[in-house]
This record gives C-alpha cells, structure tokens and sequence, in this order.
C-alpha cells in the first residue's frame, strides 16, 4: 500500500468515526450544573472515580474524575435528562439515571460504589474455556479498561508498565531508530521476547531493530503504542512461556488485547497539556463509537489523535559553555537537549467487527491505522573538537580541506589553525576563509551542530475469519491477516563532511519495513465435562526491506582521503548495494490437552507444537502446567516448558552506523553495527545467526478468598544462544585496507 493509499485510508477511518460521532449541536440552551463526592460503603472518599454524563435525548458524553477528595463537577451542562455512570476498578458500577437538569439550577449528587468481588475472566493460556485468573495454572494478569485509561500516561505502552508486573519501556534520550518504536519488554527478556496478540490473533513486529536499548539490544518486536487504549476492553497477560501453544517469540510470555465489542454506545476523552519546560504530557482526543451490524453483530470504532512537544530537562554541556565563555556566540543555549522527542500528528485507528450468520458461524474481523512523525535531537558536535569534520586530533588543530587534491590538481598548502584556550587561531583561520582553495566546516558551522533525527512511522493491519461453536462441544476457527510497519527516516542539520562545503544539511537516510501474513485455522472439542483437546495448524511469512537513501547520505565524497568523514555523519544512509528484501516462511502444527477435576480442584495441561522454518529448520516444544486446590481458598499451580525464537530477517540483514560518547575520552566516536555474516563480522569470528532456545518454569501459590486475593510465583526462565550485540572490535589498519580492497 502506496503511503497517499494509507493516508486516504486513515482519513476515511477518521471521517467515519467522526460521522459516528457527530451530534448535531445545541442551540440557544441554558445549563446548570451537578456535583457531588463519591465513597465507599464505609463513607472513605473515592479519587480517581470516573464519571460520565449521558444525554438521555442523545448526543456527546461528558466525563469527569473525582479529586483527591471523592469531588466531581460539571459546571456546565444543556439543560435536559442526564443519565450518570460511575465507574471506578475494584468497585461495582453505579447508574444513576433520570437526573433532570434545569436551566440555571444546581444538583447534588453524592454516590456509594461497593466492593465489586467478581472474577476475571481470561482466554489466552488455554483452548478450553475461558476461566478465571485465579483458577489459571499459570500467572495471568487480566487488566481492565478502565485501569489503563485512568493511569496518567497517554500512550499504552506506559500505561500498562504501572499495571503488569516486570513489565518495562526502555526510553533513552538520544536511541535513534529506538526513540520512534519505545522497546518494551517483559520479565527483563528482549523486546521481541514476549508475543503479542490483538483479539488472540498474532500482531506483526515493527520494522525497528532497536539499539541503545539495553536488555532489548537488537531486539525486533511489535509495536504496541499504536494501540488507543480507548479501543480496549481488556489486557491480558500471560507471565509464563508459552511457544508450545502460541509458536516463536513467546519465551517471556503472552499479552493478548482484546478489542471493545460493544453494539451501541460511545465515548470521548480528552487530555489537555500542561506547560512547563521540564515536563510535557501529550495532549490526546480518543473517541470510539459502536453500533450495531444487523440483528446479531456489532462494529467498534475507535480513534486517537495527539502531539507531543519535547521535554527538556538539559542544562548547557561544559564544552559549550566554555565555548560561549570565549566569545562564540554562534553556539545555541542549551547546545544539546536531553528528554523526550517531538510527536507530531499522533493518529491511530482501530475498528473491530462481528457478525453471527444464520448458519451459526461467526464472521469476525478487526482493522488499524497509525502514522506518527518524531524527531529527536542528537549529540553536539563541538566546532573545534568533533573528530574528522573539525579535527583530526581531538582539537589541538582544526582540520582544513584543500580543494586541489580533491580535484587532482596540487595542494594549495592551506595554513595550520591552532586552537588556544577553545579559540582558534583568528590570523589563520582568516586566511583559510579568504582562500578559495582551503576551507573549514568553522566557515559553514561556527557554532558547531546538533543533528536532528526522526522518522515517519505508519502501521497497518487487517485481519479477518470464521468461527463455528458447534453443538456437542466442537468449536473451529479460520483466520487470517496482514499487517505491516514501515519507518521513513529522515536527518536533518548535519553533513556529509567528505562533500566538504558542497554538503547539503538535510538528508533521507531511507527506510525500514516490515510485512507479515499469517494463515491459522485452530480447532477445540469438549469431549467431557473433564476433558478438552485442541489443535490447530499455522502458516506464516515475514518479509523486511531495507530502502536505500539518497546518494549524499552514505557517497564517500572527494575530501573523504583528507579525513573528512563520509555519509550523513550521526546516522548514515542506507547505501544502494546493502538495501533489498529479506524473507522468512514457517510453518507449525500444535495440539493441546486439559484435564480437570469434576469438583475444579485440579487441572492438568499439556501442549506440542512442531514447527518447521525455511531457514532454521524444525523444532518441537512442549508445555506442562497443573494447579490443585488444597483447600476452598487455597491452591497452588506450576508449569514447565520449553520455548523458541528464530532470528527475523532484518536481525540477521540490518546495519547501523550510529555516534556514541567513549566512556573514556568523553568524545564522540562512530560505530557500526553489521549483520554477523558480514565480511568485518567474519574478521572477528562472526558466523550466521541461530535460533534462541529456552527452559521455562513456574511455580506459585494463590489464596482467593472473595474480597481478598493473593498471588505469589516464582520464575526461572534459562535462554541459550541467546541474540546480542558482540563487544565493540577496533579494526587494524590491515583489516581496513583488506575490506576496501573488496
């Protein structure tokens, strides 16, 4: 899909959701107000109580959260028939509704949300029916609505790590490709260690291999921020391993979102942004819309849209405050920023649809869109100091360019600058800036630089199938989807330094994508009461491309043998002969069987799957899992398993050239990083790629008494031949002459 198709296709979801949405406006209406404070049955006050107020005649929702006091207030709503929801996790729901609001008249409102002790109800870790949390042989976490939308972050990811046990976002300042897709990881494991799954469906990976990401280094995993919360009805999450039943990746376990299915009703929030210069929280306006498909089925809308301004939380660095100090008024203040990037026109889209034939069978589907535009600052480079554009010695001299090499012709013999005290010598300098045939990135650059990186990034998916629950316990379901994830980097204020002063400042280093589509057809049987099979069979193929960048992005220009530095220097350009498409097929078989106790105090689960890839060949691997219940509050449950990761296409293909600081020197250096069957990498003893495999257990204790619920597990998850980046290797002069001889 051609980048004007995604964006008519994301315009046309708006505007679908929009005509939802709309309502036409009120005219000429006085309002009133209400207000009131929210507790508990014991009379404590409620913060964080979501409330929201309905038209009875229709039109939009309005929503408010009770203060650190229990308060709530609309202070100005249309005079009519409101209906009112509080609604607040670990407490029943309370409808209040008829209340009438007059003209100009103030209503008081006080409510008392009880205890809610119902259970949750989970699907993904079995294929038999679903079940509790608390019955699982195996830790699961099931989070609601309302839980990730009352935390106070506005994207997913973040929302969720203040929920899920273990659960992280790696963000870094200055992470290039890292700083568009925020690594998240499960259990301290990599980011493309946990699967993730959308209505029990896998989710294709983002196109990003992350690097400066820690424990994730060179993971590639799925993007989960482009899911609007609003669009959920439930997170679960399976803290165990589980490849048996779910395939590759799902070594640290499983986080399945399940997508609203609701056949009337909507809502809209708002996030305004506070100012300041040190924080920044992103203002965000979801919405999501439902109405009904015919007598039996539905269709979900949801949509979001953002900006984030950058945080700053940088003071001026050392080196370019001693630059000002001695007269350089060209070095900006603060010369360098350090906190999050800039985000702009933040869209995601999500839409889920169902319907029940009148064969029985369920048609069912779900459908998004998300495109973003970050960019983010990188490290200064200093203009007496910053290695092969500046200097070739760490700043005692600046380095000069000669024209006439370059263009084979003699030497002009430019003068030697000298820098004293960070100021360089003003005689000299003066006359390489006269001299036509000599030159200094100080004549283009005399403040020195900051480069700013980012990149469009624009996800999309499509998933659809059939489901059949048969009479006498047999259930069937044929799925399938695409999806795909393409980052469109771009760079900006810096140079290709071996074009000398020709270089433009502003470069397309080109692009990643990633494309998936997967075929599943999973089937279950209930033979008894006590007894559950299932299997299924799984195809799937992944395909990763790297696109190549302009030519002034990675060209090795005519000063490159004078020790100007080539390509876009922070993050060089794809070049042409490295760029191409990779791909990747495998193909699985699995079955699973659950056993239980007629009373429920005991369950007994196995699983299999075989799966064979193209380019790893076949593994097998296996689950089992128990729970028993020693007493009517009281049980414990355990598991062990064992788990597999093949390496992507683009892990195996990607190279990155990235700027880092030498925690030794504190300069900046340029380092690379190369696909282990690279010629450099070969130098080094690099060899292709193998599969991750792992040994997974758990064992634990759950007290559930009603009001009061207990969990405690303990983990051990052993990876061998685990992915990672190598140490760093210096090459010899020798091996340097070796591969430019290639």
């Amino acid at each position: 899909m051609s980048r004007d198709s995604r964006r008519r296709f994301s315009l046309a979801a708006a505007a679908a959701l929009a005509a939802l949405l709309a309502v036409p406006p009120v005219l000429a209406q006085e309002s009133g107000a209400v207000s009131g404070t929210v507790t508990d049955t014991t009379g404590l006050v409620l913060p964080g109580v979501t409330v929201e107020a309905r038209s009875a005649a229709g039109g939009d929702v309005r929503s408010a959260v009770t203060d650190g006091g229990g308060v709530f207030a609309f202070p100005d709503l249309p005079a009519g028939t409101y209906d009112l929801t509080f609604t607040l996790a670990g407490f029943r729901t309370v409808l209040r509704d008829g209340v009438v609001m007059g003209a100009g008249a103030s209503v008081a409102l006080d409510v008392e949300l009880a205890l809610a002790l119902e259970e949750r109800v989970v699907v993904v870790g079995s294929r038999a029916e679903p079940r509790s949390v608390t019955e699982s042989p195996v830790p699961i976490d099931a989070v609601p609505f309302q839980d990730v939308v009352s935390q106070g972050a506005t994207t997913l990811d973040y929302q969720l790590r203040t929920l899920i046990p273990s659960f992280n976002v790696a963000t870094h300042p200055i992470s290039d490709a890292a700083t568009l897709v925020r690594p998240a990881s499960l259990r301290n494991l990599a980011h493309d260690h946990t699967l993730v799954l959308v209505n029990g469906k896998r989710r294709h990976r983002s196109s990003v291999i992350a690097w400066f990401a820690g424990v994730t280094d060179g993971a590639q995993g799925p993007d989960i921020s482009t899911i609007p919360a609003i669009a959920l009805r439930q997170v679960e999450v399976l803290r165990d391993g589980a490849s048996a039943q779910y395939g590759s990746d799902a070594i640290a376990g499983v986080m399945n979102f399940l997508l609203k299915d609701d056949r009337a009703g909507g809502a809209s929030r708002s996030t305004p942004a506070p100012t300041g210069r040190a924080t920044a929280t992103p203002p965000s306006s979801p919405a999501t819309s439902a109405s009904p498909l015919g007598s039996t089925g539905f269709a979900n809308l949801s949509l979001e849209y953002g900006n984030s301004d950058p945080t700053n939380r940088s003071v001026q660095r050392d080196d370019a405050a001693a630059l000002i100090a001695a007269g350089n008024m060209h070095v900006a203040d603060p010369a360098q920023i350090w906190g999050n990037p800039t985000i702009e026109d933040d869209l995601k889209f999500f839409g889920n649809f169902g319907n029940t034939l009148a064969s029985g069978v369920q048609l069912y589907g779900h459908t998004n869109y998300a495109e973003n535009k970050v960019t983010e600052g990188f490290y200064f480079r200093n203009p007496n100091s910053r290695q092969n554009i500046y200097s070739l010695d760490g700043g005692e001299t600046l380095l000069i360019g000669d024209v006439l090499p370059a263009q084979g012709v003699g030497s002009a013999i430019c003068p030697t600058v000298t820098v004293t005290d960070v100021v360089p010598d003003p005689a000299a300098l003066a006359r390489v800036f006269t001299d036509e045939n000599c030159f200094s990135f100080q004549e283009l650059l005399p403040g020195g630089f900051t480069p700013q990186f980012g990149g469009v990034v624009s996800d999309m998916s499509v998933v659809g199938g059939l489901r059949r629950v048969a009479d006498g316990g047999l259930t069937w379901d044929a799925s399938a989807s695409y999806g795909s994830h393409q980052s469109d980097f771009f760079f900006r204020n810096t140079v290709n330094a071996s074009l000398g002063l020709d270089t433009p400042r502003d470069f397309d280093p080109g692009l990643y994508r990633q494309e998936e589509v997967n075929l599943n057809f999973d089937v279950s049987y209930a033979a008894t009461d006590m007894v559950n099979i299932a299997g299924g069979a799984e195809w799937r193929d992944e395909r990763f491309e790297i696109g190549a960048g302009g030519r002034p992005s990675w060209e090795v220009g005519p000063y490159a043998a004078q020790g100007f530095v080539s390509g876009s220097n922070g993050f060089p350009g794809f070049p042409d002969y490295t760029a191409g498409t990779w791909t990747r097929s495998n193909v699985a078989l699995y079955g699973d069987l659950e056993l239980r106790g007629r009373d429920g105090r005991w369950t007994v689960g196995g699983a299999v799957r075989y799966e064979h890839f193209d380019l790893f060949g076949a593994t097998t691997n296996g689950k089992l899992s128990a729970r028993y219940g020693l007493a009517d509050a009281v049980s414990i449950r355990g598991g062990i398993s064992t788990g597999y990761r093949a390496p992507t296409p683009g892990q195996q293909n990607t190279l990155n050239v990235q700027t880092t600081i030498d925690p030794e020197t504190f300069e900046l250096v340029d380092s690379a990083n190369v696909p282990s069957t690279f010629l450099a990498a070969e130098l080094r003893g690099g060899k292709p790629l193998e599969p991750e495999t792992s040994i997974n257990s758990t064992a634990g204790l759950v007290v559930d008494t009603g009001p009061f619920t207990l969990t405690a597990d303990y983990f051990r998850v052993d990876v061998s031949d685990r992915l990672a980046l190598s140490q760093t290797f210096t090459l010899t002069p020798d091996e340097r002459m070796l591969l430019l001889s290639m």
